[in-house]
């Protein structure tokens, strides 16, 4: 799995990729890119080459606000239902 972010410079440091890749499935077919900015975006998917890619927007806010912790609970519970369908 490659787990890349777009976030907002202020708010990098809330969202650890590392830490993120740790909670997920490892699963060599899947890209995601998770997307936290105060500028709107929406929320994709689509397969090239055999491998399925996601963009998953975070509330800005919420990744702006909460602690770390609940950030990476949330991260893996969107993630996985997004994987699931």
């Amino acid at each position: 799995m490659f787990v890349t972010k777009i976030i907002a410079k202020e708010i990098m440091d809330k969202l650890p990729l590392d830490r993120i890749k740790e909670m997920l499935p490892s699963t060599p077919d899947i890209n995601i890119t998770y997307v936290a900015t105060k500028k709107e975006r929406e929320e994709d998917h689509w397969i090239k080459d055999g491998k399925t890619f996601y963009r998953i927007v975070l509330d800005y806010d919420m990744v702006a606000t909460k602690p770390i912790e609940e950030i990476l609970l949330e991260v893996k519970r969107i993630t996985l239902a997004k994987l699931k369908t």
